[in-house]
């Protein structure tokens, strides 16, 4: 079995040498923007709480959508370092107070220097620390973390230094926004008694990084509208020791299946996909370990998902195509898809299968059952108004990830809150439709991740180093070839890593960032730096995806489903060139903004991307 993630209470930090300051003067890179509900939220209309950063928006849905708030509200920011007997420190954040009435409002942040490292990175003799523990989420009048509800943890990423913060760039993300992330937290990661919970490394393991970390994070006041106002701050904390401790460096493969969103719709952003109500539904996806990559041995597996849609969830060490008896598995015909980002999705009812009982046993008998390597189950917890979203059970053997290995991640989705309860699964009997939702099912359906994040450790003895990567699988049936597929990737998110295609379809990975000493700096392939030379125009990468979505749409009425294909990959080959050619024009465009917003490049210290 894995060592698995440790959860518990966090410190309370009473002790801690507080030193507090208006927000402007205390966090200046601070971004913080609040949408009242959902409704206003995917259109962009929300208040921006600190006005002074308004001008850092060059994507216009943010710029001209949020108001600057004026007068600007007295938001505070306090900052501490609780060093601990054992040589590790504690650096803590708060921001607030915030005050919410629930209605699933939306607290969007975002912000340079996390945890306030990069004054001591500069300072220890190598330029590196290690990461052993985090606490990420809100704290009440009282001090005490608040559980979910009230507050529920959309999501919050901390990651390397950043060209521009995510809500501020092309589309939801920035110019050169890698998923890369050294600490991320969601809001089902607590136990079922507790309020929002530290994450530590298992005993003798550490987060290894070498630069300044940046964030971004949406909060959720989960109540129903109307909910009495509730006092709270928002906090950061982060455990470090020096990278002298003579800790195992762990490492982060974030492995995402990413749905294309929709343009001008803040509420697709997140690339969900999109499950309807009360059909039980198959999804599936594999992925390729890069042969360039390392051996690797999964220390712990941290899956995130909305749980009110998980059944059950499996990983196995095999393809797709060798889960079920070839006769029998659905997982092998998938349709023809244009789309460059598209997720496998089945309802039960179009395979033979009556329930998922009957499908799960089919598979423990199949071919590739003594590959399973982890089961996921989740969890709920039921309170008078409703049922919640807690941490999965992740049951998991001892696994490595090869080069050239394949894997597969398959989940039993289905949805059935409010439900007549003669037809809810057991788990699920009595929980009514979530309260912010006022009893009206959203017509797009609910959104869903099955997202890993794979901890590992090099097999390798006496390695330094952590690396941070994001691996996209694509859709098995879409019609891309990897050369297509990673143009469009560069033009709307920015270069990978490496493309490949196999069997069971494309995986595209991002950034592959390590940390580094300086000993080891001069060995690296390439120092990452994002200039205006290489970073194509706000204006060009927002017509790229709507071109994109445009010529998607239309190949989708072609009924031909392989001359549809072939028409769309055509049109895509001359989208992505025209594209190329208007965004190489925009390139001295993109070098005046930066000027006139006074852009100040991020320091690289020990910050290096490894091409694959």
């Amino acid at each position: 079995m894995q060592t698995p993630l440790r959860l518990h209470d966090p410190p309370s930090f009473d002790d801690c040498a507080w030193e507090t300051s208006p927000i402007r003067e205390g966090w200046p890179t601070l971004h913080l923007v609040h949408y009242p509900n959902t409704s206003e939220y995917k259109q962009f209309r929300g208040i921006d709480l600190t006005p002074w950063n308004h001008h850092l928006f060059i994507n216009p849905d943010w710029a001209n959508g949020t108001v600057p708030a004026d007068p600007a509200p007295s938001l505070s920011y306090s900052r501490c370092a609780e060093q601990n007997p054992d040589g590790s420190t504690w650096h803590v954040q708060r921001v607030g107070p915030f005050l919410s009435t629930g209605g699933y409002d939306w607290w969007q942040l975002s912000g340079r220097d996390a945890g306030f490292m990069s004054d001591v990175l500069v300072e220890l003799t190598d330029q590196a620390a290690y990461l052993v523990e985090s606490f990420v989420g809100a704290r009440d009048a009282q001090n005490a973390p608040l559980p979910y509800p009230p507050i529920h943890i959309h999501h919050v990423h901390i990651l390397p230094p950043l060209l521009d913060l995510r809500f501020h760039g092309a589309g939801e993300i920035s110019s050169d926004y890698r998923n890369t992330l050294i600490v991320e937290r969601h809001g089902e990661w607590t136990r079922l008694d507790a309020g929002m919970q530290a994450e530590a490394e298992p005993e003798g393991f550490g987060r290894r990084f070498s630069w300044r970390l940046d964030f971004d994070g949406e909060l959720n006041d989960a109540r129903p509208a109307g909910a009495q106002p509730l006092t709270w701050w928002f906090e950061i904390a982060l455990r470090w020791v020096r990278s002298d401790a003579h800790l195992r460096p762990v490492s982060s493969n974030n492995i995402v299946n990413l749905q294309q969103d929709e343009a001008h719709a803040q509420d697709t952003y997140e690339h969900y996909f999109w499950v309807q109500p009360y059909v039980a539904v198959l999804t599936w996806y594999s992925w390729t370990v890069p042969k360039s990559e390392a051996p690797r041995r999964v220390i712990y597996v941290k899956p995130h998902s909305h749980m009110n849609l998980l059944r059950k969830w499996f990983i196995f060490g095999a393809p797709a195509a060798q889960i079920l008896r070839s006769e029998d598995s659905f997982l092998t015909r998938v349709p023809p898809t244009s789309d460059f980002l598209a997720v496998n999705q089945l309802p039960l009812n179009r395979t033979k299968y009556k329930s998922f009982t009957q499908l799960e046993s089919e598979i423990m008998s199949g071919p590739s059952a003594d590959r399973l390597l982890c089961t996921i189950t989740p969890n709920r917890v039921r309170l008078t108004n409703g049922c919640y979203d807690r941490a999965p059970t992740v049951v998991c053997s001892l696994w490595e990830l090869n080069p050239g290995d394949v894997f597969t991640s398959l989940a039993f989705l289905k949805y059935d809150y409010g439900a007549d309860p003669s037809s809810q699964s057991e788990e699920t009997r009595g929980c009514p439709i979530e309260p912010w939702l006022d009893s009206k099912l959203p017509s797009r359906g609910f959104p869903m991740h099955t997202e890993l994040f794979l901890f590992s450790e090099a097999i390798t003895p006496h390695s330094t180093q952590s690396c941070y990567s994001t691996e996209i699988p694509i859709a098995s049936g879409t019609s891309l070839s990897a050369a297509i597929a990673q143009r469009i990737f560069t033009l709307l998110i920015g270069p990978p890593s490496i493309t490949t295609r196999s069997d069971e379809g494309l995986t595209v990975v991002f950034g592959n960032i390590c940390s580094s000493n300086t000993s080891e700096a001069s060995t690296t392939t390439t120092t990452i730096t994002t200039t205006t030379a290489t970073t194509t125009s706000v204006r060009d990468r927002l017509a790229v995806r709507e071109a994109v979505s445009l010529l998607q749409r239309q190949s989708s009425r072609v009924s031909d489903t392989h001359q549809s294909a072939r028409i769309s990959k055509a049109r895509l080959l001359i989208a992505v060139f025209g594209m190329l050619s208007i965004a190489l024009a925009g390139l001295a465009h993109v070098g005046r903004q930066r000027r006139r917003r006074g852009y100040e490049q991020p320091p690289n210290i020990g910050m290096h991307l490894v091409h694959l």
